[in-house]
């Protein structure tokens, strides 16, 4: 009786000192996340700042003029109801899926396919 007293302290004693050894390695843990993620907020805050200075009326202009006319769309295949339905092996027409895409290509689009 008296050894297993003395066992079942020394297994209290262990987990107390394994749960202590545990909670030191987590509060380093996060002090580290802390002090690092206070770092990358300085330095992101510091090139948010600079990035968001206000453009010309000249500049914007400039800029809106050198870039080409957007042209696109979201694809979705006749043979299909939705998004889901394209891609499920019952309904995915592949031969119409080509035709249409070709279409696109022709005038010029730049389709956005929901994968």
């Amino acid at each position: 009786m008296k050894l297993d007293i003395l066992l079942l302290l020394s297994h209290i004693e262990n987990y107390n000192i394994t749960f202590l050894k545990m909670k030191k390695k987590s509060i380093y843990l996060l002090l580290f996340t802390v002090l690092f993620s206070m770092q990358n907020l300085n330095a992101s805050t510091k090139k948010s700042v600079v990035q968001n200075e206000r453009w010309t009326t000249e500049k914007a202009t400039a800029w809106y003029a050198s870039q080409p006319w957007l042209s696109g769309c979201n694809f979705q295949p006749s043979s299909a109801i939705n998004q889901i339905e394209m891609w499920q092996s019952e309904s995915f027409d592949a031969p119409t899926i080509d035709k249409e895409l070709g279409w696109a290509e022709e005038l010029g689009l730049t389709p956005c396919v929901f994968i």
